[in-house]
């Protein structure tokens, strides 16, 4: 009985969790022009909002991720392909780097959720530059 009793807290907990993450996300398709290893973001997050930044990457390509927060009050999240939104790769506010590179290991989707920093003041904009760097070799 403990056990089912737990399995349904947790169903509804993901339950509640997937359909405020859908419902309160902006998502952006990043779209690299022909030829450009580089795609340059500069956005800001209003109130309690977060961004998705999603684009495809292929196995064996080199990914680097930076983001530049103007005022300190933004972290990142990094997801590789998997179920939605994708296994988690980097976590800037656990880590304490707003900088990861990464090799992909496999074709698809790929995803950065640019959120406001734990405990800021919802008032003020969090503005914030991402650089995606997508590359064949680490050079």
């Amino acid at each position: 009985m403990k056990y089912l009793a737990r399995s349904a807290a947790i169903a509804l907990f993901a339950l509640f969790a997937a359909s405020a993450f859908a419902r309160d996300t902006r998502v952006v398709g990043v779209v690299f022009d022909k030829g450009a290893e580089t795609a340059q973001i500069t956005d800001e997050i209003k109130g309690d909002e977060p961004v998705m930044y999603r684009f495809r990457a292929k196995k064996g390509q080199f990914l680097s991720v930076t983001l530049n927060p103007k005022n300190q009050n933004a972290d990142f999240i990094l997801y590789g392909p998997g179920k939605w939104p994708g296994t988690v790769m980097h976590d800037s506010a656990a880590s304490g780097s707003r900088q990861f590179d990464w090799k992909a290991q496999s074709d698809g989707s790929h995803a950065v959720l640019v959120s406001r920093s734990a405990n800021r003041d919802t008032s003020e904009p969090a503005k914030f530059d991402l650089t995606i760097n997508l590359k064949k070799s680490a050079h």
